[in-house]
C-alpha cells in the first residue's frame, strides 16, 4: 500500500517486551505485523508449519492442473469466446469460495484498509486470465505453457523492484537467458510464418505476435499478483483471498464481455480461428455457451480454480514469490505430453482443427534458454541457502520497502 495515511491506522496493539516499536505510519499491514509477532510470543506451541515436501508437492500439483487446462481450455474456446468462458468460469468458482471461507471461519468481508490492495490484485488475476485465454485464440496450448515458464523472470524482477529480494550477478545472468529464450521464441515464430506455414495458408505475422504479447502480458500480471498479494494471504488465508480473486475477476469480466460486444473489430479479434466461418459464428453469438465448452469448463472449475488455485495461494504462505513461480516449468512440460498423446491417438488433421501441435524447433530452443535461465537461478538461491545467506522473507509494511 506504500505509506499509509493517519486516518488509515487502527488502534496499535502493544507491542510483547523485546520485540521493539515499529514507525508510527505502519498503517494497515504495520498493524498485522504486531499482531503477528504478539501472537507468535503469547502462542504455547510454535505454529505449525508443513513439510517442505509437502510444499513443493502442492505446488507440482498446481502447474501440473494448469498445463492440463492449457490443453483443454482449447476445446472450450473454439468456436466462442474465450472471455466468455472465462467469465462464467470466474462467476461460478467465486460463491464457491465464499462459502468455503464462511464453513472454515475464514473472512468473507475483507477491512477496509485491505480493499485497494485486494482490488489491484484482483484486478492483476483478471487481466492474467483473460490475456491467457485470449493467447489461445491465437496460438497453441503448447507455446501458451511454454511462455509459463517465463513467470519466475517476471516475478524476480519485480520483487527486486520493489525491494523484496536481492539481485546478483547469476541471478542477471538468468534473467538474460530466459528473457533471451522468450524472445527466439517468438521471432523463430515469425520465421516460421514466414516460411512453410505462410503458404500453406496459415496464420498471418500478426496473428502470432497478438498471441505471443498477449502472453507475456499474461505472465507480467501473473508475477504482480504473485508480490502483492503475499500480505493479504500471510493475513486471510487461501481461501479468502481466492474468493475475493475471482469476484473482483468476475465484475472485470463482465464488463470486458460487453465491451468485446459493442465493437466489431474486438468480437473478430476475441474470437480468433484459422476458420473464417468458425470465427464468424463465434462473434455473432459472443455470449453464448455452446455443448462444447461444459466439460473443459467443469475442469477448469474443479482442478485449475478450486484446488490448483487455493493451492497456489496456500504456497505463498510457505515459500518464496520467485521460488513458487520456479514451478511453471512443469505446465509446458505437461502440455507437451497431452499434445503428443492427443495427436498420437487421433491424428494430425484432428490436431490442426483444433490448432494443436508439437513445439517446434524455436519453441525447444526458446524453452531451453528459459530452462538453463531458472536453473542458473534456482542454483543461485540453494548457494545461497547453504551459505547461510537464505534474506529473510519482507513483510509489508517494514521500513526497507513498502511493497508495490
Amino acid at each position: 500500500l506504500g505509506s499509509s495515511p493517519s486516518s488509515l491506522h487502527t488502534e496499535p496493539v502493544p507491542s510483547p517486551p523485546g520485540l521493539g516499536q515499529m514507525a508510527a505510519d505502519e498503517g494497515c499491514y504495520g498493524s498485522i505485523e504486531r499482531s503477528f509477532q504478539a501472537r507468535r510470543v503469547s502462542a504455547a506451541a510454535p505454529p505449525r508449519t508443513p513439510e517442505p515436501l509437502v510444499v513443493h508437492g502442492a505446488l507440482t500439483l498446481v502447474f501440473v492442473f494448469f498445463g492440463g487446462g492449457s490443453f483443454v481450455s482449447k476445446f472450450g474456446i473454439r468456436g466462442a469466446s474465450p472471455l466468455m468462458f472465462e467469465l462464467v468460469r470466474e462467476a461460478l468458482v467465486g460463491p464457491l469460495f465464499c462459502i468455503a471461507a464462511k464453513a472454515m471461519n475464514g473472512r468473507v468481508i475483507p477491512d477496509a484498509c485491505d480493499v485497494p490492495r485486494i482490488l489491484s490484485v484482483g484486478l492483476c488475476f483478471a487481466l492474467a486470465q483473460g490475456c491467457f485465454f485470449l493467447g489461445l485464440k491465437h496460438e497453441n496450448p503448447t507455446v501458451g505453457s511454454t511462455w509459463q515458464a517465463a513467470l519466475p523472470i517476471c516475478t524476480a524482477l519485480l520483487a527486486y523492484a520493489v525491494g523484496q529480494e536481492t539481485m546478483s550477478f547469476k541471478k542477471l545472468s538468468g534473467i538474460v537467458l530466459a528473457s533471451g529464450g522468450a524472445m527466439w521464441m517468438t521471432i523463430g515464430a515469425l520465421i516460421a510464418v514466414h516460411g512453410p506455414v505462410a503458404s500453406s495458408g496459415g496464420d498471418s505475422w500478426l496473428d502470432r505476435v497478438d498471441g505471443h504479447a498477449l502472453f507475456f502480458v499474461q505472465c507480467s500480471c501473473n508475477a504482480m499478483y504473485i508480490v502483492r498479494s503475499k500480505p493479504i494471504v500471510s493475513k486471510y488465508g487461501g481461501i479468502s483471498l481466492s474468493a475475493w480473486m475471482f469476484l473482483t475477476g468476475t465484475a472485470i469480466m463482465l464488463a470486458s464481455v460487453f465491451a468485446v460486444r459493442a465493437n466489431r473489430g474486438l468480437s473478430m479479434f476475441a474470437c480468433a480461428d484459422n476458420r473464417e466461418d468458425v470465427m464468424m459464428s463465434c462473434a455473432e453469438a459472443l455470449m453464448q455457451i455452446p455443448a462444447s465448452m461444459i466439460w473443459p469448463l467443469a475442469y477448469e472449475v474443479v482442478c485449475c480454480s478450486l484446488i490448483a488455485w487455493w493451492l497456489l495461494t496456500w504456497s505463498l504462505q510457505h515459500a518464496q514469490a520467485s521460488m513458487v513461480s520456479v514451478y511453471t516449468v512443469v505446465q509446458p512440460c505437461t502440455t507437451c505430453i497431452l499434445s503428443v498423446m492427443a495427436i498420437c491417438v487421433k491424428g494430425k488433421e484432428w490436431a490442426q482443427r483444433y490448432d494443436i501441435d508439437v513445439p517446434g524447433l524455436h519453441s525447444l530452443l526458446g524453452g531451453g534458454l528459459i530452462l538453463v535461465g531458472l536453473w542458473v537461478m534456482l542454483a543461485e538461491d540453494v548457494a545461497s541457502k547453504s551459505a547461510g545467506g537464505k534474506q529473510r522473507p519482507h513483510r509489508a509494511g517494514e521500513s526497507r520497502a513498502k511493497g508495490p
